[in-house]
C-alpha cells in the first residue's frame, strides 16, 4: 500500500505520454473508431512487453500471467476509445 501513489502517478504518466502519441497518430481527425483502433494497438503493446515479459522472467503462473496480459489489453483498449471521444484536435 506504501507504493499505490507511486503506482497511480506512473499511470497518470503513461496515460499522458499515450495521449500525446494519438494526438500525433491520429492525423488531425479523432472519434471512436480512431480510438479503438489506437487502443487495440497500445493493449497489443502493453501487453506483450510487460505482462507476457512478467510471465517468461518470474516464476508466475501461466493463466494468471495470461490473465494480467488480457486485462491490461482491455485496459487500453478502453482507454484509447476514451481517448478517442474526448481528444479533439486543434483547428489551425
Amino acid at each position: 500500500m506504501k507504493y499505490m501513489p507511486l503506482g497511480m502517478a506512473s499511470v497518470l504518466v503513461a496515460l499522458l505520454a499515450a495521449v500525446a502519441l494519438y494526438a500525433g497518430w491520429c492525423g488531425g481527425t479523432s472519434d471512436a473508431v480512431k480510438g479503438l483502433q489506437f487502443g487495440l494497438l497500445m493493449g497489443v503493446f502493453v501487453a506483450c512487453v510487460h505482462p507476457i515479459s512478467n510471465l517468461v522472467t518470474m516464476n508466475m503462473d501461466t493463466k494468471f500471467g495470461l490473465e494480467i496480459a488480457a486485462g491490461n489489453a482491455i485496459g487500453w483498449v478502453l482507454a484509447g476509445l476514451v481517448t478517442g471521444l474526448v481528444y479533439k484536435p486543434m483547428v489551425h
